[in-house]
């Protein structure tokens, strides 16, 4: 089975997104394009973004005709940093090109105590639910 990976903001999602999705389907003889919308990505810092639970419904009823959407919720828990904490880490640089603005497995992982949920979807890809979703589609 040929599967593709589209992910983004999609916000909104539009006709634009649903276009390449099947430009990329029929160029590359795909099985299947399944939609990831993104969290806040670095290049969208400081912009207001839509809940990505929103984001996510609209992604599923834009493909709704021959397409599953599921998402991935993981909570991450934070201590409390100080400004100079905070400032720290900013100056070293580690954030500016990460969204939510860290690195579970950099050096702000000194700062979360407790992750409930999947750790690769908070490194930006829940490897077992994709896993889990390529797997019902393949032949047995």
């Amino acid at each position: 089975m040929r599967v593709a990976l589209y992910g983004g903001t999609f916000d909104p999602v539009h006709l634009g997104h649903l276009q390449v999705a099947r430009a990329a389907r029929e160029r590359f003889r795909l099985d299947r394009v399944y939609f990831v919308p993104t969290a806040v990505p670095p290049h969208k810092t400081g912009q207001t973004i839509t809940a990505f639970s929103h984001r996510y419904a609209m992604v599923a009823l834009a493909t709704a005709a021959g397409t599953e959407a599921a998402a991935e919720v993981t909570a991450v828990r934070f201590l409390s940093l100080s400004d100079e904490e905070i400032e720290a880490y900013v100056a070293g640089g580690e954030p500016m090109d990460k969204a939510g603005a860290y690195a579970i497995q950099g050096g702000a992982a000194r700062w979360i105590p407790r992750i409930e949920g999947c750790y690769f979807n908070v490194m930006g890809l829940p490897l077992a639910l994709v896993s889990q979703m390529l797997a019902a589609r393949l032949p047995r």
